[in-house]
């Protein structure tokens, strides 16, 4: 939606297509919308359209795309949950903790991180896949993480989206280091 004016009616259809893709692409762009036939090269970030209106005129509207953060759900009450929860919010990531059975992962999550060693794993795995959150990562040993991904109620294929053991092996040994490889995984993977 648009809120105020932006040049007459004539503009805001333009306004309009490249703030959306300004949104999607995350990128800011420099729209121009000139009387006549636009340049064949606006320049890099840059985008000439004609003004159909009779009155003419020209208008130049820098798209500066505002997105929310990205959201991290955490499961768990575990010194690890803590931590990512600590170290998610300078990297610009929107964290919110949650204890085991109360997550409800959602297609708008950009990750889940089940760090509750034990505790209502199956339930917040299983629903963020089915939901189709781009991250999921189960904090385990390899032998437990195999045992849960065997018996959570999804395809095969996504079992294969769960990260677990979670993170990067940094060789990490305090709750804020597996943090660190895990927020440095979710990044590389962004």
């Amino acid at each position: 939606s648009l809120t105020g004016f932006v040049g007459g009616n004539c503009v805001q259809g333009s306004v309009r297509r490249y703030g959306l893709e300004a949104l999607t692409a995350g990128d800011p762009l420099l729209l121009r919308v000139l009387p006549g036939e636009p340049a064949a090269a606006a320049g890099e970030g840059a985008v000439e359209v004609r003004n159909p209106c009779l009155s003419g005129g020209a208008v130049e509207i820098f798209l500066q795309p505002v997105l929310p953060p990205p959201h991290m759900l955490v499961v768990g009450e575990t010194p690890v949950a803590r931590a990512l929860g600590e170290l998610g919010a300078p990297l610009g990531l929107q964290v919110t903790l949650r204890p085991p059975g109360e997550a409800e992962p959602s297609a708008g999550d950009a990750a889940l991180v089940v760090a509750s060693h034990g505790t209502g794993e199956e339930t917040a795995l299983e629903a963020a896949l089915r939901a189709g959150v781009p991250y999921v990562a189960l904090v385990a040993s390899r032998k437990r993480a195999a045992e849960v991904l065997a018996s959570l109620d999804v395809e095969a294929d996504q079992r294969g989206r769960v990260h677990s053991p979670a993170g990067l092996a940094l060789g990490a040994r305090t709750p804020a280091e597996t943090a660190l490889s895990i927020l440095a995984e979710f990044t590389a993977l962004r």
